[in-house]
């Protein structure tokens, strides 16, 4: 038998094992520790159906962000996405992110990683609510989540330039919202989707962004995104 047969003979798993392998090799640990993986599974319709649904339902069981992508089904306007190109690419991957829910969350739990009460119904762009709550003034509060939180996070190398900055000023959106329009929230929620607002520039270049979500600069706000 050749080289060839041995290594084919070895790529040959009956569906459920290939599931089970995954599942237990790669989405219940290698994944959760930061590796990635790539692989693939071919078969008659049914089975890659099955397939499919299976992965979904154990990575939905394990908590992944999930991306159910398909290059050959059209979008609602009729045309097959453009997952080619990396920014099409970043925009269909990162569709079903709720990046407002996202960024409250991860002040929410900085402000309760460091004893600050949130009351029940209390709602976080609240600030002079919650220093009241906790004896504390409003700026002396917004100093300390710029300096523990906002600013450490800029400084995370790990994450693009454009997507620490926008991720940073969208956290501290929903402490201090804005009062002009449109919003800091707004422009960067439009932004991360690929769409500009009449008078986005301006509000995008004083957090530190200066371009659109393009080609040349996607795959560094999809490895940020996963980092």
């Amino acid at each position: 038998m050749s080289n060839d047969d041995l290594f084919g003979e070895r790529l040959l798993l009956p569906p459920d094992l290939w599931l089970r392998t995954l599942q237990d090799e790669y989405l219940s640990e290698f994944i959760r520790a930061g590796g990635s993986a790539v692989r693939v599974v071919s078969g008659a319709p049914e089975v890659l159906d099955a397939a499919r649904r299976n992965v979904l339902e154990c990575a939905q069981r394990d908590n992944y962000y999930i991306a159910d992508l398909d290059p050959g089904k059209p979008e609602a306007d009729g045309k097959r996405p453009d997952l080619h190109r990396i920014d099409k690419f970043f925009f269909a991957v990162t569709r079903g992110v709720d990046w407002k829910s996202w960024a409250a969350e991860q002040a929410k739990q900085y402000l309760q990683s460091r004893g600050i009460y949130l009351a029940e119904g209390r709602a976080l762009n609240d600030l002079d609510g919650i220093a009241r709550d906790n004896e504390r003034e409003p700026r002396d509060l917004l100093n300390q989540y710029q300096a523990e939180f906002a600013t450490p996070q800029l400084r995370d190398h790990g994450l693009s330039v454009e997507f620490r900055a926008a991720v940073t000023a969208l956290g501290r959106a929903q402490l201090i919202p804005d009062a002009v329009s449109p919003t800091t929230e707004e422009v960067l929620l439009a932004w991360l989707a690929g769409r500009t607002l009449p008078g986005a520039a301006t509000a995008l270049k004083k957090v530190g962004i200066y371009e659109r979500v393009q080609q040349a600069n996607a795959r560094y706000l999809l490895a940020s995104f996963c980092h």
